[in-house]
Parts: structure tokens; C-alpha cells; sequence
């Protein structure tokens, strides 16, 4: 397990510089598009290994308009601003604003599944929300 997660860092790590290099030349739109055909294109050589293609083939409509769906809105959107910002930031400070993905799920899950939002999660919001801002204060 544990070298599967620093195997993950490494690959994000590696994954941000190399974008940050490209964003030097290319517009982010087109470094998010590129990033995801190969990354597509990588998925789907492994993906006989990891699920059988019948089981791919045999989802609904529905299913297929959720994966679309998810794909634009929430993937697509997010990996643009992302990129967005790593055109006009550092890549090292950049990366902070990662950790507030769970601050924004959190606000997610309580608007629209009527999740409880105690005090201790407030808190560790708070805590996130100030360590990005302290982490990119000059």
C-alpha cells in the first residue's frame, strides 16, 4: 500500500512539472485535451486486465449519459481551471490548492445530499482553508 500512494505522489508530482512545461507554450485548453487522449489511450490498454469488455458494453443509456456527464462537467472544467491557474502560479504552490478538493466536497455533499456538516469538519475546513493561504502567502 505504501508503494502504491508514493507511486501515485510521484506520478502527480512528475504529471504537474510536465504540464507546467507545457503551459509555458501551449494554452491550457490544449494541454488539458492532450492529457486526456493519452491518458485515455493508457486506460484502455489496461482495461482488458482490470474488467472484462462485455461488462462495458452491456451498461445502459443512463449510465453512459452519467459518464458523460461527469466527464465534462465536474473532469473537463476542473482540469481546465486547474491548468489555468498553473499557466499563471508556481507549480509548488500551485499544488497546495489541491487540498482543498475535500473542502468543496464537503460543501457539495451537504447542499445537495443534505450531508450533516459537524463542527469538527468546519474546523478541519478552517485549518485546510488557512494552510493553502499560508502556504502561498509571499
Amino acid at each position: 500500500m505504501l508503494f502504491r500512494s508514493l507511486c501515485s505522489a510521484a506520478s502527480y508530482g512528475f504529471y504537474t512539472v510536465l504540464s507546467k512545461a507545457m503551459l509555458e507554450d501551449d494554452e491550457p485548453l490544449l494541454v488539458v485535451s492532450l492529457s486526456t487522449v493519452i491518458g485515455s489511450f493508457i486506460l484502455l490498454i489496461f482495461l482488458p486486465f482490470v474488467e472484462p469488455v462485455s461488462s462495458i458494453t452491456s451498461l445502459s443509456i443512463f449510465i453512459w449519459i452519467v459518464i458523460i456527464l461527469l466527464a465534462i462537467f465536474p473532469t473537463a472544467i476542473a482540469y481546465f481551471l486547474w491548468f489555468d491557474v498553473l499557466k499563471k502560479m508556481e507549480a509548488s504552490k500551485a499544488s497546495f490548492f489541491i487540498f482543498l478538493i475535500p473542502v468543496f466536497t464537503t460543501i457539495l455533499a451537504w447542499l445537495t445530499l443534505g450531508e450533516v456538516v459537524t463542527f469538527f469538519v468546519i474546523f478541519n475546513a478552517f485549518l485546510i482553508i488557512f494552510g493553502v493561504g499560508l502556504a502561498n502567502t509571499e
